[in-house]
């Protein structure tokens, strides 16, 4: 005992002899050297120890150190190449992606976009990307850097390959801050469609392709100016097919497929530029499918899903216009007029039809109060209450109240009354006889046909499993 007592006496001296030394650095609530350092010549007891390290705090003020600045670029195409994968967004595109997957080039800021159903497609992807390099532009991809999702762990792929990848630390994305801010870039770009054609969310995998199809071929200031096409093709893009997505555009109908007295095109709108085909991809608002043509005619100043601009359609009234919701808007014809416009040309009509409201339809007609006609059919008392007395509250005065006007003879409410009670003596006398339901388990317990309910609804829950 007595060499416990010892032990327990030294540990608190060493104990009392930290705090003095840091007694005004805890009183001040752990301020930093600095402001320390002033107070030690205006206090006398204040003690500066530099050197001295406090455990508390790191604990308290710790934050994550800044990043410095770039030097590092790479001197030709595919040096290195930037990954990254962007969702799950809470609606799916039309072809069921939830996800995108981006590459960003670092010497060129050339960007593939892949989109995807399941993070599960990513490594079938890259490795096509790899394919794609080596066969399309005769050069190999030295090194890969993305972030530390699974789906790039391909170490036996990389490895046959010869490449090196590089893993950025955990939640510390501006480690690739290059693919996160053009991710930004393409959906501030795809945003920007998405509001200008008023197309639902459904179409945001659309969005998002031709984003990245317009960024590519954009002047940016890291290129001294040029595009990211021009720097890896060594050529200008030709900017001549480009036209305005989700405007209505009409593409010819199929031969095969009409007969002399059928319409000679359709009615769709623009949803982007497909790789690898002199088209455009387009979405047919009639039969809601989509299909590439090169024989489209655009109104690049008219969006049928913008319901200030309406478009004539084959029917012959005029619908009211009524609110919808966003993932009904692909199901139902955004066309809300009834007939085409008379020239092809998207700046030879002057002025649009625009449906303001519905009093611009219909003419509104003056509301004429109808007055209520009160029924003349004789009530009868449900057969269920005959062997019980109503309507007590009623006077025995009353004429409705006797034997004739309810059709029982000797009836007890002509004999019975409580006209000589007050209201609320009256409302309490009838609901004396009322069967009151119990509010509380200790209360049901107490009847047997409310045990007997609580036991069948326990079994029935048993057996359901629920």
């Amino acid at each position: 005992m007595s060499n416990h007592f010892i032990t327990h006496l030294a540990s608190t001296s060493f104990s009392v002899n930290f705090v003095d030394n840091n007694l005004w650095h805890y009183r001040l609530g752990h301020p930093a050297e600095f402001p320390l350092k002033l107070l030690s010549h205006v206090i006398s007891q204040v003690l500066h120890e530099s050197n001295k390290t406090c455990s508390i705090c790191p604990l308290a003020k710790q934050h994550c150190l800044s990043f410095p600045h770039s030097t590092s670029t790479s001197t030709q195409p595919f040096d290195l190449i930037h990954c990254d994968i962007w969702g799950p967004f809470s609606t799916k595109s039309l072809t069921g992606s939830s996800y995108f997957l981006t590459i960003v080039d670092d010497h060129t800021r050339f960007t593939w976009i892949h989109l995807l159903e399941n993070k599960s497609q990513t490594r079938t992807h890259i490795q096509a990307f790899f394919n794609l390099v080596e066969t399309q532009f005769n050069a190999k991809i030295n090194t890969l850097r993305s972030d530390n999702g699974a789906e790039f762990n391909m170490n036996h792929f990389y490895a046959t390959k010869g490449v090196i990848h590089q893993l950025s630390c955990v939640e510390t994305p501006q480690q690739n801050s290059t693919v996160e801010r053009q991710h930004q870039h393409i959906l501030n770009v795809a945003r920007s469609l998405l509001f200008q054609s008023h197309l639902p969310l459904q179409f945001l995998g659309d969005c998002i392709l031709t984003a990245v199809h317009l960024i590519n071929q954009i002047l940016i200031p890291i290129l001294q100016n040029t595009s990211p096409y021009e720097v890896l093709f060594k050529s200008s893009p030709s900017y001549s097919h480009l036209r305005v997505f989700g405007c209505l555009s009409y593409a010819n109908t199929f031969l095969r497929n009409r007969h002399k007295f059928d319409p000679r095109a359709k009615p769709c709108i623009l949803l982007g530029y497909p790789y690898g085909m002199k088209g455009y991809k387009l979405y047919d608002l009639n039969l809601h499918t989509v299909f590439v043509s090169r024989d489209v005619v655009f109104h690049e100043n008219i969006f049928p899903f913008a319901l200030k601009y309406p478009v004539f359609t084959t029917d012959s009234v005029l619908p009211l216009p009524v609110p919808m919701h966003e993932s009904t808007l692909p199901l139902l014809d955004p066309l809300l007029t009834n007939s085409l416009p008379s020239s092809s040309s998207n700046q030879n009509s002057t002025s649009e039809p625009c449906i303001s409201s519905a009093s611009d339809i219909l003419p509104l007609e003056p509301c004429i109060p109808q007055p209520s006609r009160k029924s003349s059919r004789v009530k009868h008392t449900p057969g269920y209450l005959h062997d019980y007395h109503c309507h007590l509250t009623k006077s025995t005065s009353d004429p409705t109240s006797s034997s004739t006007a309810s059709g029982i003879p000797y009836s007890l409410s002509s004999v019975l009354s409580y006209d000589h009670l007050s209201s609320s003596k009256k409302f309490f006398s009838l609901s004396v006889s009322v069967l009151v339901e119990p509010t509380s388990y200790t209360q049901a317990v107490k009847h047997e046909e409310w045990h007997e309910a609580m036991n069948t609804k326990i079994k029935a829950l048993e057996l359901n499993k629920t």
